[in-house]
Formats: structure tokens, C-alpha cells, sequence
């Protein structure tokens, strides 16, 4: 038997355990996030610098992920993972027999596509189907006198990651590296390093036991991908939607969200129009609305691209859609407490920019609080609201403070006129 790479890597299994639709060879790739990007960069900073050091590291980080690297815990991801930086491999290619449990290193310090053509390069020599795989870091550490592998899995974004024992990248992963280098044991999880937080790393310990049955599950789990793709597309099980879309490779040509669309409105609109949300189809809704949502967000852009293809989309009733000026009033930062001051008093401003002020002062907020300020009487104030903003106005203006900005958008509008 010829041996192959499996289409399906373990950063993609987690998805298709979810969803075995996601394993169809059908469909578009989704693309590459600003997320992802981050990730890749704060991946090659920790490996950077411990090979070069930090500044060297740093300064070679992308200007846009920056302000992210520079909040990142390098030492504080060694003691998370109970071993020293120097301990680590970054860049760990591994590759990985489901059907038979082996495994085999690839190297260290490769990028995906060193790691890719590695393995190409080995398929002569071996039989079956392998998955190729690279870890961002791992380590081997003597755990109750057994070796055991360290396979901590970087994760950077903003939310806390699903945790070990639900992770099959990293299980995958630890099986692999286990396989190749004879341990009797792994630890494995994602490691989030939230910016300006102590990292956290949510692991799963796989003893001999363990790792035995993981084979099983993760052998079971290509099986069935290996399965579907010998199964007639009308023959194939309902796409499931949920989170994992996020991140599928199949998302863009995937029919779950107009599935959840169709089950939505037949599971919760009642005849007479009215919504009927339960304790027992609250999590089913919640999935199909967000299905419905992401259908949505796709017809925009749809929208958006033939509008900027063809110009003004007729609406009806005189309105269209397409690109139009906004035009509205924006505060300047800096600007604002000097001239409200002079007319208020250093007090009364002052308290009247901390109850409106966050990143931005919005003007109609800024507009209420000078009108109760100004008068501060209830029913004094009855009648004047209109005089007051004007003369608001023309005092910020006269100091710069305040300032008519434009901007280009696109949506529905009447043509030639602006939309504010």
C-alpha cells in the first residue's frame, strides 16, 4: 500500500469530531484570520526568543501584533508548564499512523511547510495513511520515574480556549510525540497567555492506560473521516452548526446555516407569529440564530460587493443602496474642558466630563449633560433644551473642540443626500 498524507491534521480534528461534515472534500477553505495572524507572530517571538534572546525577538515582531508581544509571560509559561525555557523544542514536526498507533519525528525549529515536505519526503520509505502535524513547543520530563512528554498548545486570543480534555489538536499531537519517542506517559493542553495575565494551562494527563485509549478514540475518529469520503453526498449525515464553523474549512460552501435558518422558524415560530423559547431548545436556538446571523453577515458583504461593482442597488420608494457620505460631529480629545470651564465653572466641568467621558465623548451625551448642568432645575429646564445645544455648539466650535467630520460608508440611503 502506497503511503499517504491524511487530508485531516489534528488542528482540524477537533472540528470534525464536532462535525464530521467538516471532512468532506467539498467546499471552499475559510480565510485566514487577523487572529490567526497574531498567533503565528507571537508563536515565532516565544521561539525567537528563546534562541536569540528577548530584545532580538521583540524587534522583529510585526509593528500591528506589537503591542500584544510585548505583554508576553515567557516566564511565566515555563513555570506554568513546570519546566525550564531551555528544556523546550519549538517547532516540533511530528507524523502519526492512526490506524497502527506509530509515530515519528520529523525534527525541530520547521515551520508547517518544512514539516510538509519532510514528511513527503519520508512517504517512500513507509506504508499506510499518516498525519502530519507541527507542535508549537514540547518538552520530555520524568514524571513518578517515567518518561512523559509536555505538550502545551499556544493559545493568544482574547477568549479562555475549550479545555484539555476536550481538545483533540493537542491530544492528537501528544499521542504522536509519545509514539515517536517511546514515553510512557504525556501531558497536554492548550496554554493561554492572556495579555498582562499569569498564563493558564488547562492539561490532561495520559498515563500508559491513557494514551492506549486515546489511540483507539483518535483511530476511530479517522476512520469515519475515511468512511465519508466514500459516502454518496445525499447519503451523508446533517451538518451541525455551532462554533467550530468559525474556524471549518468547509464554511463557506456549507448548507448547516440555511439548515438552521429552516429548523428555526419550524422549531420555535407559532402559528400566530409569536416565539416559543424553552429551557429544553434554548441551546439549539441559540446556535441557529447565530447560523442565521453569519447567513446575514455573508448577504452584506454580498450586497456590499455589488454595489461597489455596479454602483446604486434600487431599494424602492426612492431609496438605494450603495456608497454614500456620513457626515457627523466628533469632539476633539483635549479640547473640551477649557471652553466648558469659562462657561460653567472648573467644578461643574469637571464633573460633567467624568459622567460622559470613557475613550470618546458622544455629542448627544455631551448635549444632555450641559443642558442639566446649565439648568440645573427640572422645570426651568422644560422648553430650553433646544437653545441650550445650540449654544453649546457654537462655544465648543468657537475653540475647536467640537468639529464636523465625514466619512464614506455604504448602506441604504436616499441618493444625493448625506445620511447623518
Amino acid at each position: 500500500m502506497t503511503a499517504t498524507l491524511h487530508a485531516i491534521t489534528p488542528s482540524s480534528a477537533g472540528i470534525v469530531a464536532t462535525c464530521i461534515c467538516a471532512a468532506a472534500p467539498e467546499g471552499r477553505a475559510s480565510q485566514a484570520t487577523a487572529w490567526a495572524s497574531e498567533g503565528s507572530a507571537l508563536h515565532q517571538l516565544a521561539e525567537d526568543a528563546a534562541a536569540k534572546g528577548w530584545g532580538a525577538a521583540l524587534a522583529a515582531v510585526p509593528p500591528e501584533h506589537f503591542e500584544k508581544a510585548a505583554g508576553f509571560d515567557l516566564d511565566g509559561l515555563a513555570k506554568a508548564v513546570g519546566a525550564p525555557l531551555e528544556a523546550f523544542s519549538w517547532g516540533v514536526g511530528v507524523l502519526y499512523r492512526p490506524e497502527t498507533g506509530e509515530g515519528l519525528l520529523l525534527g525541530e525549529g520547521l515551520t508547517r511547510e518544512e514539516a510538509h515536505a519532510k514528511a513527503l519526503a519520508l512517504l517512500p520509505k513507509l506504508h499506510g495513511r499518516w498525519v502530519v502535524g507541527l507542535l508549537d513547543l514540547a518538552a520530555v520530563a520524568q514524571v513518578d520515574g517515567r518518561t512523559w512528554v509536555l505538550v502545551p498548545d499556544l493559545k493568544t486570543g482574547r477568549q479562555r480556549p475549550p479545555p484539555a480534555a476536550s481538545c483533540w489538536q493537542t491530544r492528537i499531537y501528544a499521542v504522536a510525540l509519545a509514539a515517536a519517542v517511546n514515553a510512557r506517559g504525556a501531558r497536554h493542553g492548550p496554554l493561554w497567555m492572556p495579555s498582562g495575565e499569569f498564563p493558564r494551562w488547562d492539561k490532561e494527563d495520559l498515563d500508559a492506560t491513557g494514551l492506549f485509549e486515546a489511540e483507539g478514540v483518535i483511530r476511530e475518529l479517522y476512520e469515519r473521516i475515511d468512511a465519508l469520503a466514500n459516502t454518496a453526498v445525499e447519503l451523508r449525515p446533517e451538518p451541525i452548526y455551532g462554533e467550530h464553523c468559525t474556524y471549518c474549512r468547509q464554511a463557506l460552501g456549507c448548507r448547516a446555516p440555511a439548515t438552521a435558518l429552516a429548523r428555526l422558524n419550524s422549531d420555535i415560530v407559532q402559528p400566530d407569529g409569536s416565539l416559543l423559547v424553552t429551557e429544553e431548545n434554548a441551546a439549539a436556538v441559540y446556535h441557529r440564530m447565530k447560523a442565521v446571523q453569519k447567513m446575514l453577515d455573508q448577504a452584506h458583504a454580498a450586497l456590499v460587493a455589488v454595489a461597489n461593482a455596479v454602483g446604486h442597488i434600487p431599494l424602492g420608494n426612492g431609496r438605494v443602496f450603495g456608497a454614500y457620505s456620513h457626515s457627523e460631529r466628533e469632539t476633539v480629545e483635549g479640547r473640551l474642558f477649557v471652553p466648558l470651564a469659562e462657561k460653567l465653572g472648573e467644578d461643574v466641568a469637571r464633573d460633567l466630563l467624568l459622567k460622559v467621558t470613557k475613550h470618546h465623548v458622544p455629542v448627544t451625551a455631551l448635549e444632555a449633560a450641559y443642558v442639566e448642568a446649565a439648568i440645573p432645575d427640572a422645570a426651568a429646564r422644560k422648553g430650553q433644551g433646544a437653545k441650550k445645544r445650540r449654544e453649546l455648539d457654537e462655544l465648543l466650535r468657537k475653540d475647536g473642540a467640537l468639529v464636523d467630520a465625514t466619512s464614506e460608508r455604504v448602506g441604504s440611503h436616499y441618493p444625493n443626500k448625506e445620511k447623518s
